[in-house]
């Protein structure tokens, strides 16, 4: 919290220091915050969609485990990393079994539903999340938090709002 009040306060300063023309480096920041304020965001239905997606996988974590029997036999699996009480070892997510033999392979339709929109989801849900780590945006948060009309409940809000940006922000450096 303390080292986003002093981004604050650097900003004050430079906004208090004499006009210099922008150099070519400020310019084309200036242009990226634009665009970025431009993206488009994922709509609501999108967001349903992912959220559906999430939900009807099988829960995680999830880790990549492999099992070589010898030189011609592999067996290499995504799993669970809790342990299903009923068949006391963690639930196979994808499984491929390469022999000499040829090469098995196994997924749930959820499961790789899930794991194949994760391609789009995951950048589009990170463009979203890149509204808040724009600076104008980070700087509307605080001045909101800084005035009379943030209290209690929506003080706290807009307190983790700031933190989450602060964490966008330095995650984007």
């Amino acid at each position: 919290m303390s080292e986003r009040r002093h981004m604050w306060s650097r900003m004050n300063d430079l906004e208090a220091s004499p006009e210099l023309p922008p150099t070519t480096e400020q310019l084309n920041q200036e242009q990226l915050n634009q665009e970025q304020l431009n993206q488009e965001q994922l709509n609501q239905e999108q967001l349903h969609e992912i959220r559906l997606r999430e939900r009807r996988a099988s829960k995680g974590p999830w880790v990549v485990r492999q099992h070589i029997i010898d030189e011609f036999v592999t067996d290499r699996s995504i799993t669970t990393t809790w342990e299903d009480p009923s068949l006391q070892w963690p639930q196979s997510i994808v499984g491929v079994h390469q022999s000499a033999h040829g090469i098995g392979s196994w997924i749930d339709e959820d499961n790789a539903k899930f794991i194949a929109a994760a391609r789009t989801d995951i950048p589009n849900l990170l463009s979203t999340l890149d509204i808040f780590a724009h600076p104008k945006v980070y700087e509307a948060l605080l001045r909101f938090s800084k005035s009379e009309e943030c209290q209690g409940e929506d003080k706290r809000a807009i307190e983790q709002a700031l933190d989450a940006a602060w964490g966008l922000i330095k995650s984007r450096r």
